[in-house]
């Protein structure tokens, strides 16, 4: 049987100002997607995919992605920049300093873009799509391909309630909150203790 190599877990570390950083490896590239801790475990939280890669938009850019559903039930790939910011139609997210993979908070941006998408759901896994009442579009080889990052946009799901089948679309969605660069929470010290073990 082949073996599929295994994506890293991200390390966590904490840069000179004092604060503790995500790095995210981004799936057969050898690259790592930066954003703050705290960020990246309400990502985690949210039920959304730990398994990122590079989405190229076809204009030679590349974003940090992840798959995820649209309320459509088809499964696409979404910008992780997107899912953290979630703008509306009309806008799109852009790295501040020409760097995708610096996700930090103060380097994303929104700016007007003809993005005809408004701020659609976008559900984590095939567990909170179904408790919303959608059942995944089969997945198609011919279609699977990345959606444009900039045409995408993002509300984020409370996984903490996609276990009831009787919570509502609208009970089980949520916005992610910007990251507030002071310090993660106890509950995401322990997640983040429960990567690090995991990876070492």
């Amino acid at each position: 049987m082949k073996k599929t190599k295994q994506q890293a877990a991200p390390e966590f570390i904490t840069d000179a100002d004092g604060q503790r950083l995500a790095l995210v490896s981004l799936a057969h590239t050898g690259q790592r997607a930066t954003l703050y801790a705290e960020d990246y475990r309400r990502l985690m939280d949210a039920g959304f995919s730990p398994f990122w890669n590079l989405t190229a938009d076809g204009r030679g850019n590349a974003y940090p992605a992840l798959g995820a559903y649209t309320a459509q039930g088809h499964y696409r790939m979404v910008t992780v920049a997107r899912l953290l910011e979630a703008p509306g139609a009309g806008k799109r997210v852009r790295c501040a300093d020409g760097n995708n993979l610096n996700l930090r908070t103060e380097n994303r941006e929104l700016e007007d873009a003809p993005v005809r998408r408004s701020a659609a759901d976008w559900y984590p896994n095939v567990t909170a799509l179904r408790v919303a009442g959608i059942e995944p579009v089969k997945r198609d080889k011919k279609t699977k391909g990345a959606e444009e990052p900039r045409q995408s946009s993002v509300n984020i799901l409370n996984s903490k309630n996609t276990n009831s089948p009787a919570t509502s679309r609208n009970a089980i969605r949520m916005m992610v909150s910007k990251s507030s660069p002071s310090g993660l929470s106890a509950s995401s010290r322990r997640a983040e203790g429960y990567v690090q073990a995991e990876a070492g």
